[in-house]
């Protein structure tokens, strides 16, 4: 069996090699070669120095159309109602003893709310250096008012997508090949639009967006062709 993967894999590599595809065509190729259990990724070249910290991208695409075809799980550092909140879909909630739960590593969620009032408290236990990436912002539409709890943890089980640049690439998990080329194109649309709006004042527009690739998780990048969306 390894034979025959490892044969289907260089005739992939053989039929993009050297080839810019347009988004549309590359996720109607990539769905047709990778297993449906793949993630598909996408990863953006970008004209930045990720050393400088006037150059780091970041930023969250609020609403992916197709979702992200995976169970998300929510902790809700919380003071006020537990209950109701597990009840509107958060995995874990609490406060002292979620947190302790989190640092012995007993919980790991895949994205973390905390409701406003109790973020510089929060701040204090030192959250932030055990969370790291997953701390609770108000930028990435996280940090909440007790009254949002309920629609947040819909939204966020429905699929946001938060990005960080790690030197000058940016790279992002925007569905699976079960999904439809039609479905991965449309989150990669939303994801590439965002990905455009977070660019760094500092830097030119013409000097932005160098290189973008898709693939599955164990098949070859596929480049694509983005001058329009430009």
């Amino acid at each position: 069996m390894g034979k025959k993967v490892g044969k289907r894999l260089v005739e992939f590599r053989k039929k993009i090699a050297n080839k810019n595809y347009e988004p549309a065509d590359a996720f109607e190729i990539l769905t047709k070669e990778a297993k449906a259990f793949e993630s598909v990724d996408v990863v953006f070249v970008l004209g930045i120095d990720g050393k400088k910290s006037d150059q780091v991208v970041k930023g969250v695409v609020k609403n992916l159309p197709a979702g992200l075809g995976k169970k998300i799980t929510i902790g809700l550092f919380t003071k006020s109602d537990v209950k109701a909140a597990k009840e509107a879909g958060a995995d874990h909630a609490g406060f002292e003893d979620l947190f302790e739960q989190v640092k012995s590593e007993k919980v790991d969620c895949d994205v973390y709310l905390a409701t406003i009032d109790i973020m510089p408290e929060l701040a204090k236990m030192g959250l932030g250096r055990i969370l790291k990436g997953k701390m609770p912002n108000p930028k990435f539409g996280t940090v909440i008012e007790v009254k949002d709890v309920a629609s947040a943890i819909k939204e966020q089980k429905a699929g946001q997508l938060a990005f960080r640049s790690n030197g000058s690439l940016v790279h992002c998990s925007i569905g699976r090949a079960s999904f439809t080329s039609s479905d991965l194109a449309q989150n990669f649309k939303a994801t590439f639009e965002a990905v455009k709006q977070a660019k760094p004042t500092v830097i030119k527009p013409q000097n932005y967006l160098k290189r973008i690739f898709v693939s599955s998780t164990m098949g070859p990048s596929i480049q694509l062709s983005f001058a329009e969306m430009k």
